[in-house]
């Protein structure tokens, strides 16, 4: 009977933690806003206790903050915290281009579909958040397919832990003119120079691409004045 008990409200606090995540992501929950307990719990339909634990869940992954005495506020979006997610995309991603030349692995399904996925796909509406999501998160695919290429667990793991976070920073920039034309030319370049052993070259284009959307980021971060830093 507990048993049973406890995975329901695990389903429910699953529930609120992505749809919560969601909204996070999408802008729906603004950064720096306060996220009243009670008015969420209302919102939603739902107890409490689940509501915490999504919350806790949330700042464990750097989506939500508690600060003492004023309750939770989604996290914000600054050039300090974009830099350090960067870094460690930086990092995982290069080295999953030296173990493919240590390796010699040429072949990356996961990669290959989704580039086909993100050809086929128009920018949607801003109207339309959970196409904005869906687009967002096609072409991170291309980078996820890349990670799994390694077939480390741990890596991929530690990877995927960062895509949503990603996500959120990509939101800012998702309409720059020509920025996912160029992206989807960058991610077939890179997975060609893979396919002919050329992971030099591939790693070369890839930083390029990683440091150019982050600056692309960094400006719209500054321009539209959208994180204080806590």
């Amino acid at each position: 009977m507990y048993r049973g008990v406890t995975l329901e409200i695990q389903g429910i606090t699953e529930s609120i933690f992505q749809h919560l995540k969601t909204e996070i992501i999408t802008g729906n929950l603004a950064p720096n806003e306060r996220l009243s307990e009670e008015k969420i719990a209302s919102g939603l339909g739902v107890s409490r206790a689940p509501l915490r634990e999504a919350l806790r869940l949330l700042e464990n992954g750097n989506f939500v903050i508690r600060l003492p005495r004023r309750g939770a506020y989604v996290a914000g979006l600054s050039v300090e915290n974009l830099e350090k997610v960067y870094e460690a995309r930086t990092m995982i991603e290069s080295y999953a281009i030296d173990l493919f030349k240590t390796k010699r692995t040429r072949d990356l399904p996961r990669a290959e579909k989704a580039l086909a996925a993100a050809a086929n796909l128009s920018v949607p509406s801003t109207e339309d958040q959970k196409g904005m999501l869906e687009y967002v998160i096609t072409f991170s695919d291309f980078h996820v397919g890349l990670i799994e290429g390694t077939e480390n667990e741990w890596i991929i793991q530690f990877y995927k832990s960062l895509t949503f976070n990603l996500a959120r920073y990509q939101f800012i920039c998702l309409y720059i003119p020509g920025l996912t034309t160029t992206s989807f030319e960058v991610h077939k370049q890179i997975l060609d120079h893979i396919k002919k052993g050329r992971y030099e070259a591939a790693k070369k284009a890839l930083l390029i691409h990683i440091q150019r959307t982050a600056s692309l980021i960094k400006e719209e971060i500054r321009k539209n004045s959208c994180g204080e830093e806590r």
